[in-house]
This record gives structure tokens, sequence and C-alpha cells, in this order.
């Protein structure tokens, strides 16, 4: 998407996101539905098969779509001098680059494993929500995600992805443990909290993709993409969860899941100073 629309990148990357999160959004009104319409005893027995039976059929779709895409004309010109090892290259030549993007990825991540994984838990069990309000809440939080990372996505193409992603990682550093101690101590609406967060959560998501890519030249940016999103998305999002949990047992305090936030933004924030001067190196 960023080589088809190099001038656009932050709109188009944001627009991949608003897909992406659709699909969260997708598998929660799903379960709304299948725990609107299914006994509890019938859901753990089969109910949440159907969900599974129903992504399955999607990725069976998109499967399709994808083996139908064309590569894009920046990839097409120098396709000659594709390398054959990109993995390769990259731990030979951009060594820093892959870890600096590794880390760009952590409040992104961090996003996937609290909010979508850890957060349902969370409201159910430990702020006593019940549980049959809770894909409304996050299936409304991702809407705003959504919707916001295809505004924040545009804007990033006016003002600079760098600055925007820096103002999101301050965002969270400056919002993560109000937003928890709201919500454990029951001072505000839950939905109304989760949502609100969303707005000022998508600067991130809505500026991280061309960030990523242009630390990379095209032979080997969807390689180095893939991997600092994957890796990125592997350390982070799933440890995230267990490590939220830990700190809650460790302390005995409700709000301690924001700490994996703010240090994830702050790790960010000195990624992006790094970020600043390999990107550089790379269009050079």
């Amino acid at each position: 998407m960023i080589e088809v629309a190099p001038r656009r990148a932050g709109f188009a990357c944001g627009f991949v996101f608003f897909l992406n999160v659709a699909g969260v959004v997708t598998a929660n009104v799903i379960s709304g539905i299948i725990h609107a319409k299914t006994a509890p005893a019938d859901v753990a027995d089969y109910g949440w098969r159907i969900a599974f039976m129903f992504g399955a059929g999607l990725g069976l779709l998109g499967m399709l779509f994808r083996r139908g895409l064309e590569e894009s004309p920046e990839f097409v010109r120098m396709q000659s001098h594709v390398l054959r090892a990109p993995l390769s290259e990259l731990f030979k030549s951009y060594k820093g680059q892959l870890v600096v993007g590794t880390l760009i990825v952590a409040p992104l991540a961090i996003l996937g494993g609290l909010l979508f994984a850890h957060m349902p838990a969370y409201l159910i069990r430990l702020v006593g929500i019940s549980p049959s309000a809770i894909p409304s809440i996050i299936a409304s939080g991702s809407i705003v995600i959504a919707a916001s990372s295809v505004f924040y996505g545009w804007l990033s193409d006016i003002i600079g992805q760098r600055a925007l992603y820096r103002l999101g990682a301050l965002s969270i550093i400056a919002g993560a443990w109000p937003v928890y101690h709201l919500l454990s101590t029951k001072t505000g609406d839950a939905w109304t909290i989760i949502v609100i967060s969303g707005v000022f959560t998508a600067l991130i998501t809505g500026s991280v993709g061309p960030l990523i890519a242009q630390l990379f030249p095209t032979q080997v940016r969807f390689t180095g993409y893939g991997f600092c999103y994957n890796v990125g998305n592997a350390l982070f999002q799933g440890l995230s969860p267990l490590l939220a949990t830990y700190l809650i047992q460790a302390t005995g305090a409700l709000t301690a899941p924001a700490y994996v936030w703010i240090g994830a933004s702050v790790t960010a924030l000195f990624a992006s100073v790094g970020h600043s001067r390999l990107a550089r190196k790379t269009t050079a």
C-alpha cells in the first residue's frame, strides 16, 4: 500500500488498519450474537465453534483475494534485482533498523494484547461488569480506533508520521494510569472510558505503518516490515496479558496494567529518536 501510494502512505496504512480492526469488530459482533442467542452452557459446549467456523470461511476467502493481487509498481521495477535471501541481508546490513522497527511496534502490539485479549477478562473478573456488556464495549472502542486511524493516517501525511507517533506515545504515557484508575474504581462508565481512550490510542495506529516501511529499501522492505511487525507482536502482544496479570497479583493494584502501556510507550519514544537517523540513512 505504501509503495502504491507513497504520497498518501499514512492514509493508506490507516485504512489498512481500519480493515484490520474491522475483523476484531466483526468477531465481537458475532460473539455478542452467540451469547445473546445461546445459553451459557451451550456457548461453552459448542457455541464457540460457530465463531471459529465463520472465521475459517472468511480466512479462505481472504486467501483467494490475496492470490489475485498485483505487486506494486515500485517492486515490479526492481524485481530483477530481488534478493534470494532478504532475511540474511537484513541481519547483515540492517540490524539497527530491525531493532528500532520492532520497538516501534510495541504500543500497537500492547493495544492488541491488553485491549482485545486482557481487557474483557479484566472488566468481568476484577471490575465486575456483566459479560454480556463486554462485546459492545470492546467493539465500540475498536470502531473508534479504526475510524480514527484513517483520520490520523491522513493527518500524518501532512504533519509527518514521526511527530504524530510521538504525540500518541506521550498520550498513552499520560493517560494509561488515569484510564485504569477510572475503570477499577468505577468512577466513570466503562464504555465511555474505552471509547475516549481509543481516540488517543489511534494516534499510534495511524502512523506506525509508514514509520516501519521508511527504515528499509524496496528490496528488503517486505521482509523487514514483516519481521518487525510479527516479532514485535509476538513479544509485546503475546507477553502483555501475562505481564499485566502478574503485576496485578504482585502489587495488588488494579491499575498495574497501566505500567505495561507506559513502559512500552517510553521504549517506543526512545526508538523514534533512533528512527530519525536510520530512516535518513536508508533514503540516502
